[in-house]
């Protein structure tokens, strides 16, 4: 599943799709429980399970199965069942790895909420600006309109057409008051 991006995308947008209450990482704990009761039910069966499978699968078949050929089958279904479980142990390993990612930038994202949201475009443009003064910097260099914009766009990390916008004060959102934010971090308005 994370082997193939694209196969994860459209899962998780089923799953979203279907749980529209529930985040990624719910999708994520949601796969690694599917894989470990596979696991869980792989490791409960015995030879026997396995004969009985075979010859469910074998049950319309006119000829009946001698001991060698079924031997065989089982040997054949426990190595294939190998793999499915060292495959099935990896997509384990890789989504534990991804769902630590996913609680770490949760983690660490709570600690830039203004008033429980994070902080938009606009309102780290007005934080970015009263901290450093850039708006003034950025139109002091001896370059053109673009290129600024092209600047202010690295640091903000978003289109140059909104910094530009930003820039211009033309960009569109709906801004908090920041006054207490300011307040907070001793910040002179």
């Amino acid at each position: 599943m994370l082997s193939n991006p694209q196969i994860y995308e459209i899962q998780l947008r089923s799953f979203l799709y279907k749980n529209k209450e529930k985040k990624e990482i719910d999708f994520i704990i949601y796969e690694i429980e599917i894989r470990e009761k596979y696991l869980e039910e792989v490791n409960k069966k015995t030879d026997d399970d396995f004969r009985t499978e075979i010859e469910k699968e074998y049950e319309g078949v006119e000829k009946k199965m001698d001991e060698k050929h079924m031997e065989y089958l089982l040997n054949v279904k426990k190595e294939r069942l190998k793999e499915t479980i060292r495959f099935t142990n990896n997509e384990l390993f890789s989504l534990g790895i991804y769902k630590d990612r996913l609680n770490q930038s949760k983690t660490k994202n709570t600690d830039l909420l203004h008033e429980g949201k994070k902080l938009n475009l606009s309102e780290r443009y007005k934080i970015l600006n009263k901290l450093t003064g850039i708006d003034k910097e950025i139109r002091k260099l001896n370059i053109g309109d673009l290129k600024k914009y092209e600047y202010l766009a690295i640091v903000l990390d978003c289109h140059p057409d909104s910094a530009r916008d930003l820039m211009n004060g033309k960009y569109n959102s709906k801004d908090r008051n920041l006054d207490a934010f300011f307040d907070e971090f001793g910040i002179i308005k």
